[in-house]
């Protein structure tokens, strides 16, 4: 392998480099990786020590093979049982297949048998590729980092070091691919390793898979080593899954479940269910080894058939239906709100969710607007009116597209001062720009979005919701087979979906203190009771809903009524307005010199002791 040997000394504890080295010819000056044409001095126990861990990959990895922790920094690693196990089976056998349990340490497996595969043998090919460029990346900078923490004398010298692989002395070279880059079809390997296979998009793994298997069929040494979470069963993990079984395969099957993982016990499982939203299905995919088929509804199907019972009928809509209010607002309480905007053209709905959010053990949905035929601009400014009924709370729309529209006539013009704004690491800098106000529906936001979303709906089972028209989108905004949620079809809608998630977003622990004190936590560092930065009682008793209200014990629905009342007779929610308030309301709009109400008109009829009726 290019290594020079002479005999000096008979230990390799506390070498020192300057004592071994004869020619310091280090790759770009880092002194832990050796160019082609450096050389050194041996001793009988180097010779030893590479014998032994080019013949025991467990001895190779157990004495040199470097980690990082978020605790101890760089630290040698301590292999579990079953690690040790596939590391045995990786080179035992030619095609192997690792169904493994979430966060189990199983890419640091294959790094490690990577890194041994082209250290200890000439002129191999190792192509490990991922289903993310930023998984690639991580993968490349975990070998990299062991690669320079190995003893000089255990690592041939660099030819290549590059962004995406290197080569070294002994001709043996490391390359790191995506799915989507062109880079593995038709290149030759002696080992391709495919982390995450069940999360690579179909068409990409079907396109590799016809380009890479002649290849490495039409040798007899060359291996496969695909691993990961399953995903579904529409995918060719999940074939390669049922083929393994199958009597006389080729393919290797190993399994890791998560009890398998030190640390992991009934406690942690609960805890980890709590996490993913209270989804024990969620738990069994991610780390129970199960293959979950998709079509599977965001909130579990009992529950949802129990928030369809407890839905209950509004006690005030205006606008024409468009806003629909459950209870009225009360000094005291704490209000939240969720926007999704939508076109205003009559197809997708633009949706505002308000909550109470006063008892985080028994949150309510207060009210709802919806529109189709509102433009954003003209929706923004009917917002306005919304956050004014409900003492100006904390508002997260989304800024995809038309909601910037919204953020901008609340904020811009009307300069509402508890607009709630999200931003995280990884962001471009175009959707992380500081002033871009709101929610950006990526990728990244989504999956966090409705992950609180399940804690408190799916989990917690804390959130009650009353508009049924909500709980029928939540019934149709399922899984895919790739682990996402969507709704069903292109013909269902998701606007009060995505607008309540945002609602709830407000009380992820990132955002909820800049609008709240956080009196309690619970055991996974979410809220549990809230009390108001700034008391804004005084403006939750000038809300439009209470003025002129009445304890009305007749429905009454008109299309012509801008503020009709509907309701249960019995409802909890009528309030009573003294009747001096009504006479001096009554007295003040007769006072106006309106075109509706003007006294000369009035005086022409017999009006004695005419009073005109007002609806709310």
């Amino acid at each position: 392998m290019g290594r020079h040997k002479k005999i000096t000394e008979n230990t390799t504890e506390d070498i020192n480099l300057e004592d071994v080295l004869v020619d310091g010819k280090f790759y770009q000056g880092n002194e832990n990786i050796l160019r082609k044409d450096a050389t050194f001095k041996w001793t009988d126990a180097m010779i030893d020590e590479l014998k032994l861990c080019s013949k025991s990959i467990l001895h190779f990895a157990e004495n040199h093979f470097y980690i990082t922790t978020l605790d101890e920094g760089k630290k040698k690693i301590e292999l579990y049982k079953y690690q040790k196990r596939l590391l045995k089976a990786f080179k035992s056998n030619r095609f192997n297949i690792v169904l493994s349990s979430r966060q189990s340490g199983k890419t640091t497996t294959i790094t490690i048998y990577a890194l041994w595969l082209v250290c200890f043998q000439d002129d191999k090919r190792v192509t490990i590729i991922a289903n993310k460029e930023s998984t690639a990346k991580e993968i490349f900078a975990r070998i990299k980092m062991a690669y320079e923490q190995l003893p000089i004398y255990l690592k041939p010298n660099i030819k290549s070091w590059r962004k995406d692989g290197f080569l070294l002395g002994n001709d043996s070279a490391i390359t790191i691919s995506t799915t989507s880059s062109a880079g593995p079809r038709g290149s030759s390997s002696n080992l391709l390793i495919i982390d995450e296979m069940a999360h690579c998009p179909n068409d990409l793994m079907s396109e590799l898979w016809k380009s890479a298997i002649p290849i490495i069929s039409s040798s007899k040494k060359s291996q496969i080593i695909v691993i990961s979470t399953p995903n579904g069963t529409d995918n060719k993990f999940y074939d390669l899954y049922v083929e393994a079984q199958k009597e006389n395969s080729e393919w290797n099957l190993e399994t890791v479940t998560w009890q398998e993982v030190p640390g992991r016990d009934e406690e942690w499982k609960k805890s980890a269910i709590d996490m993913l939203g209270g989804s024990l299905d969620d738990f069994e995919q991610e780390f129970g080894n199960a293959f979950v088929l998709p079509g599977k509804s965001v909130v579990d199907s009992t529950h949802l058939d129990e928030l369809k019972k407890q839905a209950s009928e509004p006690v005030l809509v205006i606008d024409e239906g468009k806003y629909r209010v459950f209870e009225l607002p009360q000094p005291g309480q704490l209000y939240v709100i969720g926007v999704d905007v939508g076109e205003g053209i009559g197809r997708s709905n633009s949706v505002a969710q308000i909550l109470n959010v006063t008892n985080l053990q028994n949150i309510t949905q207060a009210a709802i607007y919806t529109t189709n035929d509102t433009s954003p601009y003209h929706f923004g400014t009917r917002l306005m009116s919304v956050v004014n009924d409900w003492g100006r709370p904390p508002i997260l729309i989304e800024n995809n597209n038309n909601g910037q529209q919204v953020l901008d006539v609340m904020y811009q013009t009307h300069n509402y001062e508890n607009i709630v704004t999200y931003h995280f690491d990884g962001f471009s800098k175009h959707y992380n720009n500081v002033n871009r106000l709101g929610v950006y529906n990526h990728t990244n936001t989504r999956y966090k979005g409705i992950t609180n979303f399940r804690y408190w709906v799916n989990g917690l089972k804390s959130v009650k919701i009353n508009d049924l028209d909500t709980i029928l989108e939540i019934y149709n905004f399922i899984r895919l087979p790739n682990y996402t949620y969507s709704k069903r079809s292109d013909k269902d809608l998701d606007d009060r979906v995505f607008s309540l998630i945002w609602a709830l977003f407000i009380l992820d622990p990132t955002l909820v203190t800049k609008y709240f004190n956080v009196l309690q936590l619970d055991d996974q560092g979410r809220p549990m009771k809230l009390e108001p930065l700034i008391d804004n009682s005084d403006l939750i008793k000038q809300s439009p809903l209470l003025i002129g209200g009445g304890s009305y014990k007749k429905p009454i629905s008109s299309s012509t009524n801008f503020n009709a009342y509907i309701g249960s007779p019995n409802s909890n929610n009528d309030f009573n307005v003294l009747e001096e308030d009504k006479q001096n309301l009554q007295n003040w709009l007769l006072s106006l010199d309106s075109k509706i109400y003007k006294k000369e008109e009035l005086k022409k009829e017999n009006t004695e002791g005419y009073r005109p009726i007002i609806l709310f």
